[in-house]
Parts: C-alpha cells; sequence; structure tokens
C-alpha cells in the first residue's frame, strides 16, 4: 500500500514494479467529516455518497444530529451527501467534497475533522415529486391527553396539534347495527409519503405502534349485543343445624339458593 498517493499493488505481487497499482478505498486510511446542515434537518435521514476517481460509489446511511452530519470517508475521496425524502443533493451547493487530511482541523479532543457546509442547499420542505396522503388516526379516549407524532422511514416526523384534533363516538357496526358498548375516541390526520413508511408514536408513554396502524383502541372490540356473563357456582359448607332455605345477595342482585344437610350450593 503506497500512503502516499493510496494505490495498493496486485494481490501476491512480491515485484510489483510492472503491474498497474489499482485504488482501494476498504484500506485507505478514514478521515472524519462534519457537514453543516440547516437545524431543521435533525432527525433527518441522509445518504452519503464516496468514490476514489473512476471508482465504484460507496454508499452509507447516517442520520443529521445538532445541525450536522457525522460520518468518516476514505482520505482522497470524494463525496457528497443526498437527502432521503426527495434525494435532493449537497451537489446543487457546488460539487462534491474531497476528504482532503490537510484540509482538516483538529479541536481539543485531538481528533482532525473535516468539515463542509450544506447550509441552505436542501429546501424546505422537501420536494418529494409527488402528493402527499393523508392518513387518519383514531384513538382512544383515555389517551386524550397524551402527546402524539407520525413519523417516516425517511426521517420526518409531524407532532399532532391539539387543534386539529376532533371527537366521534364508534357508536355503529359495519353493518351498520347499533353498538352495545360504543366508544368515544379523537381523531386526527397527518399527511405521509406512499413510497415510506410511517408509524404512531405516544410521546407520553413512549410507545410506538406498528408501522401502518391507524387505531389506537386499547383492547376495545365492538359488540353488537350484551355479551352472556358466565356466572360462578359457590358451593358453602355449613352446619348440619342450619339446613333448610337460606338466600345469598351479591352486590344488588340477589341470589336465591337452598340447601339441606351439612351442605348447599347455588
Amino acid at each position: 500500500m503506497d500512503l502516499t498517493t493510496y494505490l495498493r499493488s496486485p494481490s501476491w505481487d512480491t515485484y510489483p514494479v510492472w503491474a498497474p497499482w489499482v485504488e482501494s478505498p476498504g484500506l485507505t486510511p478514514l478521515v472524519a467529516v462534519q457537514i453543516g446542515l440547516d437545524a431543521q434537518e435533525d432527525g433527518h435521514r441522509f445518504t452519503v455518497h464516496s468514490r476514489a476517481s473512476d471508482g465504484p460509489e460507496i454508499l452509507s446511511s447516517v442520520v443529521a444530529d445538532a445541525g450536522s452530519l457525522g460520518f468518516s470517508v476514505g482520505a482522497g475521496m470524494e463525496f457528497w451527501v443526498t437527502r432521503d425524502a426527495d434525494g435532493a443533493s449537497s451537489l446543487a451547493g457546488g460539487g462534491a467534497w474531497v476528504a482532503d487530511p490537510s484540509q482538516t482541523t483538529t479541536g481539543s479532543d485531538q481528533i482532525a475533522v473535516f468539515y463542509g457546509s450544506a447550509n441552505g442547499v436542501f429546501p424546505d420542505p422537501p420536494e418529494r415529486g409527488y402528493a402527499l396522503e393523508p392518513q387518519t388516526f383514531r384513538v382512544h379516549w383515555q389517551r386524550a391527553a397524551h402527546a402524539f407524532t407520525v413519523w417516516m422511514s425517511d426521517g420526518y416526523r409531524t407532532a399532532v396539534a391539539a387543534e386539529s384534533v376532533s371527537w366521534q363516538q364508534l357508536a355503529t357496526s359495519a353493518d351498520g347495527g347499533a353498538l352495545w358498548n360504543p366508544l368515544d375516541v379523537f381523531t386526527f390526520t397527518v399527511p405521509t409519503d406512499p413510497t415510506r413508511a410511517w408509524w404512531l408514536r405516544d410521546d407520553t408513554t413512549g410507545e410506538v405502534f406498528p408501522s401502518g396502524q391507524t387505531d389506537v383502541l386499547d383492547g376495545w372490540k365492538p359488540l353488537t349485543a350484551e355479551p352472556e356473563w358466565a356466572l360462578p357456582t359457590i358451593t358453602l359448607r355449613l352446619p348440619g343445624w342450619r339446613s333448610g332455605d337460606f338466600r345469598l345477595r351479591q352486590g344488588a342482585w340477589p341470589a336465591e339458593a337452598s340447601g339441606e344437610g351439612s351442605t348447599g350450593s347455588m
């Protein structure tokens, strides 16, 4: 490996004089990179594209945090980033960067970092090129005081505003009949990207619901008729001198029972 040019000799060649040397991105020393972004990009997912000259393109995924992207690329490689939401590229801001170790800055942590800027490059909101699809969510009334966010797999998220919530009652079955156990729910509608996975998060409890789930009814099941309650059988053992008729009461409902001898049951 030539650490000046970052070229390597052919494998198993002990006399690499005449054979051509080639670039080897996988063995190239890495350079730490920080690319500045606008603050609203935090949490959004980006793809890093890097390559040696005339070499294959290498892709890696990174999430923006604290107004920047942090990653590493091979020394001497050119690189750029694209935003997953719409494919917008940092190339629009002036071309690819080159990870030149001589252009790094060493901080107090003694780590040399290459700094670049993509501030103002990515449009806000993303230019997705197609219409977002509205998704309506229905949530059990017991969660009315909770905060919710709808997330998409490209890192974009929408917090549910209190003024966007409306109320309704689930009171009829699929065939239009009345329900025995109607449920009050609150609803809200959020636009989502049809090409991305999306999911709902209860920010109050930290629960993340399965991708594509729009109803959070906490176990509620619609019933068109009162269920048949299974009543327990209670066996009482009594002294023989108490034989005869007796009555048991459970709450406000009397339960009649009779017994003879030393036992009685209901």
